[in-house]
């Protein structure tokens, strides 16, 4: 029996006053397509629309062996960030052991928040993998010169192609994946030091071997 849990903080950032409803409207869709039903809270603060969702853990059957060699191949060979001295990323990269998957662009600004805690995780030993996202390979050069890599290998999303097909809504998105190459967590949006303690740390212990 897996365990699966859900954990998302999205922030739509400024909603200008015409186009307020949307902006609920808009909180209301994405938290339809991310299937977050669970103790969900809409904070307002001036203008700005933010909204935190937690769902306790849920048990669900274990997958066929067919469903789970099927998830196995998430994602496809990822290029390079051109400039930067080490391979893309491909769905080899993400098996054997537990590994985290980050989701960041240099023009995101969250991205900037979370990343000390990124550096950290990395100081620590935990593997984590870029997937850089609709970003100009000179500006991510540029911002990981600035604010440390901490990833082993990063793959170049250009287009989002990537990004769609995991469902991405914005970045930075976190994943943790497991020794099997599944999906075992996915956090939406910065990772503040509360986050690691309270939610990342417990899930890797408990899914190292």
């Amino acid at each position: 029996m897996t365990h699966v849990r859900a954990h998302a903080k999205i922030n739509l950032g400024l909603v200008a006053g015409p186009r307020r409803d949307d902006g609920l409207h808009q909180v209301a869709t994405v938290l339809q397509r991310i299937d977050l039903a669970d103790e969900i809270t809409i904070e307002e603060a001036g203008m700005r629309i933010s909204v935190r969702a937690n769902l306790p853990a849920q048990a669900e059957p274990e997958a066929s062996p067919e469903a789970a060699a099927g998830q196995l191949d998430l994602l496809p060979t990822l290029p390079p960030v051109d400039g930067l001295d080490r391979p893309g990323l491909s769905s080899a990269d993400l098996e054997g052991q537990v590994v985290l998957v980050n989701v960041f662009a240099s023009w995101c600004v969250p991205c900037r928040v979370e990343h000390p805690v990124l550096m950290r995780l990395a100081e620590e030993g935990v593997p984590i993998f870029g997937i850089n996202y609709k970003d100009a390979p000179e500006k991510a050069q540029a911002w990981l010169a600035e604010l440390g890599d901490p990833f082993e290998k990063i793959g170049a999303d250009r287009n989002g192609r990537v990004g769609i097909e995991w469902g991405v809504y914005g970045v930075p998105e976190t994943f943790v994946i497991d020794a099997e190459g599944r999906i075992r967590y996915r956090f939406v949006g910065p990772i503040q030091a509360r986050d690691l303690e309270q939610t990342l740390r417990p899930i890797l212990a408990e899914l190292q071997p």
